[in-house]
Formats: structure tokens, C-alpha cells, sequence
């Protein structure tokens, strides 16, 4: 880190202004039919301690719920739970009526959109033991109507009085479990035995996840998962090399009666936009690390392959070791792998139940359901990295190729056309935007892989369409999809107060200072280089330097002439 000192000049009044605003809105942004929707709102209520407001949840001007609260500080949340009882996108806005004396009152709404699914998220898990990542995961897996769960655990206390194991204790048939894998939209795969997956298991996987789109997560174990396996499919799957397992303990041991040493996860910038990561009690901080929720007593890490994807990493507090990738996300033909370098995320359920738990595990099964929906067919697959995003975001397009048709594609020109479509009310009041055609590069390390940035567009909903030359692949001419726009304020506009306190706190930890406006002429001085006194010892030999070479030689031949003069030896 380098060291400097940074000056702070407050610009602004010291008191926050009277402003109340719809500061965040943190909303999934797909949900299943006959799902329940959280949506929770951060508001800025500055200047409005103690007084009676009113937030509103609209659609299309009707009033569908509202809330009065009586803030006590600068900021308060408020939840609404939205039934989705209809398939389709809908658009909300979530109010709060002008109050006199606001600063400004176009901060005092805010819309987002809400996509309904008419179908089931199919998940897979396989483990081997019923340890307490398996336990928790299997009931919260059980108790979501939205999801159909096949649970298979190769050994479990079975007592032999009833006929069979209380969970399926044996993978299906070769063909009936390729079937399987086909309609699966999350496979999670456990501390499993090697004797317990063969080498054709292995093989339907990566053919499930290559030419199905299926998503995987790899929850290791500290017995068998993954090296106790020697299957080179499963290695070659794997988005890490040189796994390793690290233990809190060893490197902090924790005093008698102190709580133990634990890892705690840091969010890369990837990561912070995933819908599953939104773990932070507050939806408009911009803390990166997970450090309020309980730890982990071991991971089990290694060195992220080229091409992969760091979402998150794992340090122990208070020790200046480099901090450890601990889950990483990798692409794997239309499908993906996702390495989840622990097996304690049920104690996320530690005083807080299913709200940071479920929240992780709920959307993660989600998104990998939209994953494996992307447009395409069996040669390749488009998808975006966000469906819903503001006019300040520049979305990824991404389109994978199948492996094998890589000597079909090698003068291949992919791009994108984005097209705004006009809304039939308003088709004679407004002109559409021009569109915009971006052409996809090929990743260096995927070359199946091709990318590309959106540009910035402007408000509305944008249709997609992928168009491909210089190939002899038959591509179907209607692979699109749907990209919405919102106009959105930004965080500067939701909240103009200055905040004196994260002012104060960056000058003293870089050893600055905070400068009030009619006192800037100071920074001057601060700034002027000081003049240190160093003490410095430098050792040098003799015969380092001519000069005193040429003064021993003479003083040499000096005593040598005199003993010879005197007539000694």
C-alpha cells in the first residue's frame, strides 16, 4: 500500500438538508409463479426524525400496499412482500409523497421490474455423508415450492427396519440419469467417495453440463472431495489446480473460551452484482467484505484456472496473509462450474434463520435457472450478464460455442444488434433509438468463448439479436433476447448530504488531514515537502579508492629507501 497522505475538503453544510428519497431498491430480479417476492427498500430520511411517512408500492397508478413509519435516525428500510400470481414482466414503483421543505423531490421514487417464470427450478444433490451442509441444504431444498429436489446420500444410518433408506441411497440407471442431468437446472455435488462415482458418472456430467447447460457446484469435504479422486474428467472440470485445505486454527489458534478462529469472505467486483451475494443488511453499502456474518473454520482453496472467475475470497482477520480464493466460477461449454471452497454456509443461519441462508442458496438456484434458459440451440448459446440494468451500466453479451465446431468457427465475425422497442402508446410520440451493432471478440483462454461490452443505452426495453458471418455452422436467425433499460437516479443525487465522517476517517488512516473550507490556504503547507534528517553509515575498504592506493604504495617505497640508506635488511 503506499504511503499517502490524503487532505480532505468538506464541501457542503455539516448538516445533512432536509431530504427524504428513495435511496436503494434491492429486488430479485426473477421470480416463480405463486413465489413471494422480498423487496427491500433503503429510504434517506434526513431531516424527518421523529415524523410520520408513508411509502408506497404502485403499478400502473394503483396503490398495491403501503407502509407508515416514524424514522428514528438518517435512513430506514422498508420491506414489501409481492406475491407473483402472474407470469410475465411487470414494472413497479415504490413513492413516497413530497413533503414541504425537501431540498428536491425527483429523488422520491423509484421503479424496477419483477420477471414471473411459469416453471420449477430442478435441483440434483448429491453427498456422500449427512454432514451439516448436506442437512441444512436438504430441508431448505424441501421447504421451497418453487423447487423440485431429487436428493441422493450414499450412506446414511439405516437400522433395517424399514425397507429401504429414508433418502435414496443409489444414483439411477445409466440412461434414466443422463435423463436426469438433462432437465436438471443445479446439480450440487458433495463430499462423495470415489467408489461412489465411476468414470461414466463423470462423463454424463460434463456431457450434461457441455451440451445441456448445466450449472454445478462443487462443495468439497475434508475426507474425499477432490483429492481423493483421480478421474481426469473431473479434474478437467474443475475451474482451480493444486487444491488445498486450509484450517483457521492452525494459523491463529483461538484462546480457551474465545470464539474460534474463522475465515471470513471478501466479495470480488464480479461478484457484488450477482443477485446471491446481496448479503449486506444495508442494500446501498458498498462493503465488499461478509465480515458480519459467521465464519468458516476451513476452506479448501488452490490457483484459479486461466479463463475463471474469483466471486469470492477468504481471509482470517488480523493476520497479513495474502487472502485465499475460495469460490470461483469457471465456463464449461454452455454450462459452468462453480467451486464453493467451503462446506459452512449453514452457519449463516447463526441468530439470523433462513434470512442470509436461504437468500445465498434461494437465488443461487435461480440464477443458475436463467443460466441454463439463455437463447441458442445445440452449437451455441447467448446470454447477458444482467436482464434489467441502469443507463450508468454497460451489460456483458456473452456466446458460447460447442467445443467441437472450434475448426468450423476460426474466421467466425459474431456480433450483436441492439434494437429499442417502442411501446405501442407512445410508437407516434417518440423516435426510437438508432441501433447499435457491437461485435464479440474470442477470449484468449476460451477461444469458444466470445465477449463483448453494451454501451451505455438509453432508456426502454432493447431486443438483442445475434448475428453471425463466415461460418459454415447453421445458426438459426432468431437467437435474441431481452435487455431493460431503467432510468435511474444516481447515489450522489439519493443522498446530496456530505458526509464529513468518511472524510475524517480516510485522512487519518492515510495520515492526512481534514481541512475545513475557510481554512483551506493550510493545505499549502501540508503539502510542502518537510525537510528529515537522516543519519546513514557507509563503510568502505581501503582499497576501494586510487588515492589511497597510490598514498600505501608511497608510504611503501618510503620505508623501504630509508632501511636501505640506514644499511638495514
Amino acid at each position: 500500500m503506499i504511503n499517502v497522505p490524503v487532505c480532505c475538503i468538506p464541501i457542503g453544510s455539516a448538516l445533512q438538508p432536509r431530504d427524504l428519497s428513495i435511496a436503494s431498491i434491492d429486488a430479485p430480479e426473477t421470480v416463480f409463479l405463486k413465489d413471494k417476492a422480498l423487496i427491500r427498500t433503503v429510504l434517506g430520511t434526513a431531516g424527518f426524525e421523529g415524523e410520520e411517512l408513508t411509502v408506497r408500492l404502485e403499478a400502473d397508478g394503483t396503490v398495491l400496499q403501503q407502509q407508515t413509519i416514524t424514522p428514528a435516525t438518517d435512513s430506514s428500510v422498508v420491506s414489501f412482500s409481492l406475491p407473483a400470481d402472474q407470469a410475465g414482466r411487470f414494472d413497479y414503483l415504490i413513492t413516497s409523497e413530497a413533503r414541504p421543505g425537501e431540498l428536491r423531490t425527483d429523488n422520491n421514487s423509484r421503479s424496477f421490474s419483477l420477471k414471473v417464470v411459469d416453471n420449477k427450478a430442478r435441483v440434483l444433490l448429491l453427498d456422500g455423508d449427512a454432514r451439516w451442509e448436506f442437512r441444512y441444504l436438504n430441508n431448505l431444498l424441501e421447504r421451497d415450492r418453487q423447487v423440485t429436489a431429487s436428493t441422493v446420500l450414499f450412506r446414511q444410518p439405516w437400522l433395517e427396519i424399514l425397507n429401504q433408506p429414508a433418502l435414496q441411497n443409489t444414483l439411477p440407471p445409466a440412461e434414466a440419469f443422463r435423463e436426469v442431468l438433462a432437465s436438471t437446472d443445479l446439480l450440487i455435488i458433495g463430499d462423495l467417495n470415489p467408489a461412489e462415482a465411476d468414470p461414466q458418472t463423470w462423463q454424463m456430467v460434463e456431457e450434461a453440463v457441455t451440451r445441456d447447460g448445466l450449472t454445478v457446484v462443487i462443495i468439497p469435504g475434508r475426507r474425499y472431495m477432490p483429492l481423493a479422486h483421480q478421474s481426469e474428467i473431473l479434474q478437467a472440470m474443475l475451474p482451480l489446480n493444486n487444491v488445498q485445505q486450509k484450517l483457521a486454527e492452525q494459523f491463529l489458534p483461538s484462546a480457551p473460551a474465545t470464539e474460534q478462529t474463522a475465515f471470513r469472505l471478501t466479495l470480488s467486483p464480479v461478484a457484488q452484482t450477482l443477485p446471491m451475494f446481496q448479503l449486506q443488511e444495508d442494500p446501498t453499502s458498498r462493503d465488499t467484505s461478509l465480515a458480519k456474518l459467521p465464519g468458516h473454520p476451513w476452506i479448501a482453496t488452490g490457483t484459479p484456472k486461466p479463463g475463471a472467475v474469483v466471486w469470492a475470497t477468504a481471509a482470517i482477520p488480523g493476520l497479513p496473509n495474502a487472502a485465499d480464493p475460495v469460490i470461483i466460477q469457471q465456463d464449461y461449454g454452455f454450462g459452468q462450474i462453480v467451486w464453493l471452497g467451503l462446506d459452512s454456509t449453514w452457519r449463516w443461519r447463526r441468530r439470523a434463520g433462513d434470512e442470509w441462508h436461504y437468500k445465498f442458496w434461494g437465488q443461487l438456484i435461480r440464477w443458475a435457472a436463467r443460466s441454463k434458459a439463455s437463447a441458442g440451440n445445440s452449437s451455441l448459446r447467448m446470454a447477458v450478464s444482467d436482464v434489467v440494468v441502469d443507463e450508468t451500466e454497460s451489460p456483458e453479451v456473452v456466446v458460447r460455442w460447442d467445443r467441437r465446431l472450434l475448426p468450423q468457427i476460426s474466421d467466425v465475425t459474431v456480433s450483436v444488434v441492439a434494437q429499442q422497442q417502442q411501446p405501442q402508446q407512445q410508437q407516434q410520440n417518440t423516435t426510437a433509438a438508432p441501433p447499435v451493432t457491437v461485435q464479440l471478440m474470442p477470449s484468449p483462454e476460451m477461444p469458444e468463448r466470445f465477449t463483448a461490452k453494451l454501451p451505455r443505452l438509453t432508456e426502454g426495453t432493447w431486443n438483442l439479436q445475434l448475428k453471425v458471418e463466415n461460418t459454415s455452422v447453421e445458426i438459426p436467425p432468431n437467437i435474441q433476447t431481452e435487455l431493460l433499460v431503467r432510468k435511474q437516479i444516481s447515489a450522489e443525487l439519493a443522498d446530496v448530504s456530505c458526509n464529513r465522517t468518511l472524510l475524517k476517517q480516510l485522512a487519518e488512516q492515510s495520515g492526512g488531514e481534514m481541512i475545513e473550507p475557510w481554512d483551506a490556504a493550510r493545505i499549502t503547507q501540508l503539502l510542502l515537502p518537510q525537510e528529515q534528517t537522516q543519519t546513514r553509515l557507509q563503510e568502505r575498504s581501503l582499497w576501494d579508492h586510487w588515492a589511497l592506493v597510490i598514498l600505501f604504495c608511497t608510504l611503501l617505497m618510503t620505508e623501504w629507501a630509508v632501511r636501505r640508506i640506514n644499511g638495514l635488511p
